[in-house]
């Protein structure tokens, strides 16, 4: 350790000459990131990014594999190690790539071309010393890789003039550059000179010609341009062009395209070409695999309608895969696999392991109607009236016809009395017939759901998150209460809004925080998680943890949190 003049602050004292003046610099990063005495101003996120990032530069400066090997491809291949890294990789990737790139590295060059314009500006600290990268453009770097012939760089540099973002939009100059590069084979070339002669930009409309280079881009196994020619032979309505047409289509989706798996999967289930509907099943459980989840609606109808039929061991691994990607309700299907001994060996106790996971993680009341038949039969397990009756209660409150059957076999289903008059009140104070008031179509609303409509749940909720309602905070406390007892578990994240911002009761963060949990647990809330990641950020009523705070903005993000999107923007690529 040594002190550091110009930061007043003991830093890690390894030698780093500046790449543009040559001046020796420290590095200004004390261990004890958590209390900034370098610079008080600097968010906590900053110094630790920083810190990363200066660590594996000069970790990788000192190290044995690097030394005696200062060469623009091994500086080359240590910054392509990195691109991919998360969290601060894109920025040591940079510095590596930028150094190979000064140093006439015609692939780094075009790295560094790519990288600027596709990333956000390059942060303060790399155009500081010991960094100083304050030179050139993307344009400048991804022309000077172009002039010499590098494919890649020609295609990249005829899509800035086609888009016009960084240089002027000049589409002859985009024909011009992708045509150099369609000389070497570049199927992305090719394909964008399809693009501009079908547009008739830079060059004129030719319907033929932009045909024949979409086939040139096709055969060399340009994904979007296998599409194109899909969609084109799909589009002609004739019979004899659908194999055609699919054909494409699996080579796209072969490329993990999702378009071309659904459109693939709609040619089998429509009756063109080849009717198929197992091979449906198995392109919208590719295009859900590759990102699509409304994909995976269409696999489980064509399952659930019987259309279907994959082998159980297919099926079963399916539905795992479902299960960890957060769809919870596919614990019933399982279940029914175990239950019925469909091609595996009956298993009564594993069937009702996935019927209380499905009952309770998502309640579902088949799920838990057939919890109340085995306990009822004593199927798998000792006869239990009373558990058979509170699941078939579970059921029959979400509207289930035969466990509302059973309960009244039993003798335990009875609705209370007045259940369509509340409904009826709700109505009239709605519309304004009579008298209109919010605050008496809320308690009506909310007798009505007592009275066990589950439909009204959303509606009374709804007049209190759009702050049509006013309730004073214990009734609204007793209420959400209520709603979680009811399987409302979401209700857990306003819940804790109340104790995070102190509505009409003493400020609590840890009980907020515990509330946030639940919810973002239990009923993946994206909001309760966005909250709790700014909370763990923020360090509020908790010792402040980055990585937690990380964690829970990319799980909202995933869910389109747009706020936890920006957060995360800004703690992995953003700048101070």
């Amino acid at each position: 350790m040594a002190p550091d003049i110009e930061y007043g602050a003991m830093a890690f004292s390894v030698p780093m000459p500046c790449e543009r003046c040559g001046s020796i610099r420290t590095l200004p990063m004390k261990l004890d990131f958590f209390v900034d005495s370098i610079n008080p101003d600097k968010p906590l996120e900053r110094q630790l990014r920083d810190y990363a990032v200066y660590k594996d530069i000069w970790g990788k400066q000192g190290s044995n594999s690097y030394m005696g090997q200062d060469t623009p491809d091994e500086q080359y291949r240590i910054g392509m190690e990195y691109l991919d890294d998360s969290f601060h990789g894109s920025d040591v990737a940079f510095y590596w790539l930028m150094k190979a790139a000064k140093r006439g590295h015609v692939q780094a060059q075009y790295q560094v071309g790519r990288l600027l314009r596709h990333r956000p500006p390059v942060p303060k600290y790399l155009q500081n010393p010991p960094f100083c990268y304050t030179e050139g453009t993307a344009y400048q770097w991804m022309a000077q890789a172009a002039e010499q012939g590098l494919p890649e760089a020609m295609c990249g540099l005829g899509n800035m003039y086609c888009v016009g973002d960084v240089i002027e939009k000049n589409p002859e100059k985009a024909f011009a550059w992708h045509l150099k590069a369609a000389m070497s084979d570049c199927a992305a070339s090719e394909y964008a000179i399809a693009c501009l002669y079908e547009q008739g930009q830079g060059v004129e409309q030719n319907t033929f010609k932009a045909l024949r280079w979409c086939w040139k881009a096709a055969l060399h196994g340009y994904a979007e341009a296998q599409l194109r020619l899909g969609i084109v032979y799909e589009s002609t309505g004739k019979e004899r062009y659908f194999h055609t047409a699919a054909t494409f289509y699996q080579q796209a989706a072969q490329q993990q395209s999702i378009e071309a798996w659904l459109r693939l999967a709609a040619l089998y289930e429509a009756r063109k070409g080849e009717h198929d509907l197992q091979k449906a099943w198995e392109c919208y459980v590719n295009a859900w695999e590759a990102g699509d989840e409304n994909a995976y609606q269409e696999a489980k109808r064509l399952v659930d309608e019987g259309l279907a039929n994959p082998d159980a061991s297919t099926l079963m691994a399916w539905y795992r895969k479902c299960i960890e990607r957060g769809h919870k309700e596919v614990w019933y299907d399982l279940g029914k696999i175990y239950h019925e001994g469909r091609e595996v060996e009956r298993n009564l106790q594993e069937a009702r392991q996935c019927y209380l996971f499905a009952a309770r993680t998502s309640h579902v009341p088949e799920a838990q109607f057939a919890l109340g038949r085995m306990y009822e039969q004593g199927e798998g397990i000792q006869p239990d009236l009373q558990k058979a009756i509170r699941w078939y209660k579970e059921a029959a409150n979400q509207g289930h016809t035969e466990a509302q059957a059973a309960c009244r076999r039993l003798k335990v289903y009875e609705p209370r009395e007045g259940f369509d008059t509340w409904q009826q009140l709700a109505l009239l104070y709605e519309v304004g017939k009579g008298e209109q008031d919010l605050q008496k179509l809320w308690e009506c609303y909310l007798n009505a759901w007592e009275a066990g409509n589950e439909n009204v749940y959303q509606e009374a909720k709804r007049l209190l998150d759009e702050g049509w309602v006013k309730l004073d905070a214990s009734t609204l406390m007793e209420w959400y209460r209520k709603c979680i007892a009811h399987g409302h578990r979401e209700a857990w994240y306003d819940l804790g809004k109340i104790y995070h911002e102190g509505r009409g009761v003493e400020r609590n963060l840890q009980e907020a925080r515990q509330c946030y949990l639940f919810a973002a647990r239990t009923s993946h809330v994206p909001e309760a998680q966005f909250a709790l990641g700014r909370m763990y950020e923020q360090g509020e009523g908790i010792q402040p943890d980055l990585q937690k705070a990380v964690r829970w903005y990319k799980e909202a993000a995933k869910q389109g949190h747009t706020e936890a999107q920006a957060a995360c923007w800004r703690l992995e690529d953003g700048d101070d």
